[in-house]
């Protein structure tokens, strides 16, 4: 039996306060690089001390993170939450910035170079520094290896099947349906594909459409396809979003709306 650890540890940066009577001192305080994953939302806390290492009131205060890219570009803005309550001295000088995983999904791997500062609005603003040596950056690695990015989009279409006739099953009148090539459902080989949607534009009665599916390994004639039926189906004014859990090897749709009227049918999973 193989025994790993994992450890959960706060993300925890001590910064120096520009406090009034800030003394230079010539070593460093405990700075060092950030690590954060694309994929997931990240949490770094903040101790902001002064130039005696202990840490200063920051209640109430705008505490805000920024972070650069490579060609100094900013790529980052997050206001910080402040954790200093002005009573509990556990918490005395504490903030924490959440960078959200949606922030970082246009950002390659690299590292980032950060800074935090202190928002007094009409009063002006007041950097912190990394250490006593007045050093006001950081240093952030931004690492995309741990949790792969999203699969990307595929677009299904009505190029290679014709409309058909059937019939209505309550009325036994006939009525036209179109149906768009099936498409792989697991582009990338994973298995535990679990949560799926087809994306409609513009939007589309739900009735006018069918979600069809097959565990086939191979798409022949004989292929069964079955229905499957939405766990949730939303819309706005552009679109509507037909959400469907399980693990499929191909999808098709039917629908009694002409392609032409349609712009674009998305399977996201």
């Amino acid at each position: 039996m193989q025994l790993i650890p994992r450890y959960l540890y706060k993300n925890q940066i001590d910064v120096v306060s520009n406090d009034i009577g800030f003394i230079v001192e010539y070593r460093p305080v405990y700075s060092r690089q950030v690590n954060v994953y694309k994929g997931i939302d990240n949490t770094i806390q903040f101790r902001f001390l002064n130039a005696d290492q202990k840490p200063v009131d920051v209640f109430g205060k705008q505490i805000v993170f920024v972070a650069y890219d490579e060609k100094r570009i900013k790529v980052l803005e997050e206001r910080a939450t402040i954790l200093d309550d002005g009573s509990t001295k556990t918490t005395k000088g504490l903030a924490s910035v959440t960078i959200g995983k949606t922030s970082l999904e246009d950002l390659s791997q690299q590292y980032l170079s950060y800074a935090v500062y202190i928002d007094d609005g009409s009063a002006g603003q007041t950097i912190t520094y990394a250490n006593s040596h007045f050093e006001a950056g950081g240093t952030i690695y931004l690492d995309a290896s741990v949790f792969p990015d999203p699969r990307s989009d595929i677009e299904l279409l009505f190029t290679d099947v014709a409309t058909a006739t059937i019939p209505d099953p309550d009325t036994s009148d006939s009525i036209n349906y179109w149906a768009t090539n099936y498409a792989n459902a697991t582009p990338s080989g994973e298995t535990f594909a679990f949560e799926n949607a087809i994306i409609v534009t513009p939007p589309i009665d739900s009735s006018d459409l069918t979600i069809q599916y097959t565990t086939d390994r191979y798409v022949s004639l004989g292929s069964t396809w079955t229905a499957i039926t939405p766990t949730n189906v939303t819309s706005d004014s552009t679109q509507t979003q037909f959400e469907f859990n399980g693990t499929y090897n191909y999808i098709r749709i039917f629908t009694t709306v002409d392609p032409q009227n349609i712009t674009s049918v998305i399977l996201r999973n």
